[in-house]
This record gives structure tokens, C-alpha cells and sequence, in this order.
């Protein structure tokens, strides 16, 4: 795959996430996961919601955020995997009860790609 399909790709599903999440959205990270997974069927990339605090969970956003990869996907044939996390989980990992996990995307985020 060239860098210009990821970009699109890329693109593409965080123009998703902007149009769906609106103003309760904070950013979207890049995962640096190159070579982490032996599986085909692996993701092709991996990005991080990160959603302002409040009412919503995580089963939820996982669910949405899968159907807007899908419709990527569709477009782009590009795996996007998306996984959402709170801004306070995302700005301090040690308050959150998987903080492991969380610090380990944050130390994974290679670039920032959308911003609200």
C-alpha cells in the first residue's frame, strides 16, 4: 500500500469522526503499531478518539466508531482500527483503571491528526 492510500485513508476516516462526534471531539492520534501484529487480519492502521468527558460509554463509541471504520473501508480499503478514550484517561493515564493500556497508546500516538 503507498503512503498516499494511508493519507487518504487517514483522512478519510477522521473527516468521519469530525462529521459524527462534532464539538465532543479533542483529537485524533495515529498509532505507530508497525510490526506489533502477525495477523492478516490485522488493522492497516490504528487511530485514538479522544472524546471530551461526560455520558457516554465505551461499548457505545466502540460501536460507532467500528461503523464509521467500516464506511471508511468501503471507500479507502483501508483498515482503520479506532478506539475511543476519555480527555482525562488521555491526559493522565493514572487515573484511569487500565492505565497500562492507556499509557501504552499515548506512548504509541505517532502523530496528531485532527485537533478540534
Amino acid at each position: 500500500m503507498t503512503s498516499a492510500k494511508m493519507t487518504f485513508a487517514l483522512t478519510d476516516m477522521t473527516r468521519r469522526v469530525r462529521d459524527h462526534y462534532g464539538k465532543r471531539l479533542l483529537g485524533v492520534y495515529q498509532l505507530s503499531t508497525a510490526g506489533e501484529y502477525d495477523d492478516e487480519d490485522a488493522p492497516d492502521a490504528e487511530i485514538v478518539v479522544v472524546l471530551a468527558d461526560g455520558d457516554w460509554r465505551f461499548m457505545d463509541e466502540i460501536e460507532v466508531l467500528a461503523g464509521l471504520a467500516f464506511d471508511s473501508l468501503m471507500v479507502t480499503e483501508i483498515y482503520i482500527s479506532a478506539d475511543p478514550i476519555s480527555n482525562t484517561a488521555w491526559r493522565d493515564p493514572s487515573h484511569e483503571a487500565h492505565q497500562e493500556t492507556v499509557g501504552n497508546r499515548k506512548q504509541a500516538a505517532n502523530g496528531l491528526l485532527e485537533v478540534v
